[in-house]
């Protein structure tokens, strides 16, 4: 090259350098900003967040229901997601070893896809309007912790599950400790059983048994004695359902 092309080269590249370090300025800055809207929309304060989104010129959420995303993963995996998605109408800040993607109600699947494709696992709350994130952003971590065995775990199919759902891994341990005094005599797990399948009442428990009512009488007093409780407390009777369902699924 001659040295004027030298010299034109040396200042291209210069400032596309340049150029390259104010992008790479404006979107660090941009995050901190986005991070700092998303972390007031989680307060309730929606009208600094939108002031600030407007600053950064991102104001993709609408006015519908919104879901709060929560993705967990190794610190590049959450870098990468951050980068694929920020780009789409979300609003996405890594918080706290997580990345938590704000999402309209009909695009939060396909986030959440994205997501787990990278390789991330993603709880995903219920839709809310903006003003009630907070829950949906605590019940995507609820979700999280009871399906910890799918890469996306949604807290419609949690509360779908019913109760056991609810507690996830942990109801096999609950109902071990729970009905641990009895667990090793079988009538007495299944007169407990039928007795809270059929409402407490005594002569349906006995029929579908097959035993005599006395008997039924005698068992019950042999399970409030071991486990040290009274099944005419309604709490205790809630609890010892939930163990044994879960004792029963295991």
């Amino acid at each position: 090259l001659h040295d004027a092309h030298r010299s034109a080269v040396s200042m291209t590249v210069s400032l596309l350098t340049l150029a390259h370090e104010r992008r790479r300025e404006n979107r660090s800055r941009d995050r901190a900003l986005r991070a700092r809207a998303l972390a007031l929309l989680l307060q309730g304060d929606v009208e600094t967040a939108d002031l600030m989104l407007t600053a950064v010129d991102a104001r993709p959420l609408g006015s519908g229901p919104l879901r709060a995303l929560r993705a967990r993963g190794a610190p590049e995996t959450l870098d990468a997601v951050l980068a694929d998605i920020e780009t789409e109408p979300v609003l996405a800040a890594v918080r706290d070893e997580e990345l938590v993607i704000i999402a309209p109600d009909r695009r939060a699947t396909a986030a959440a896809e994205r997501a787990a494709g990278a390789g991330a696992r993603v709880g995903v709350g219920p839709a809310v309007p903006v003003t009630d994130l907070a829950r949906s952003h605590g019940a995507a971590a609820h979700a999280l912790t009871a399906q910890h065995d799918v890469p996306v775990a949604y807290w419609d199919d949690v509360t779908g599950g019913g109760v056991l759902a609810l507690i996830g891994a942990g109801a096999p341990a609950y109902a071990d400790a729970f009905l641990a005094p009895i667990r090793d005599d079988p009538a007495l797990v299944a007169t407990l059983g039928a007795y809270l399948d059929h409402h407490g009442s005594v002569g349906e428990t006995a029929a579908a048994l097959g035993v005599h009512r006395n008997t039924v009488r005698n068992r019950l007093r042999q399970v409030e004695d071991a486990l040290g409780r009274s099944l005419d407390d309604p709490h205790v009777r809630v609890d010892a359902w939930v163990a044994v369902q879960a004792f029963r699924t295991r």
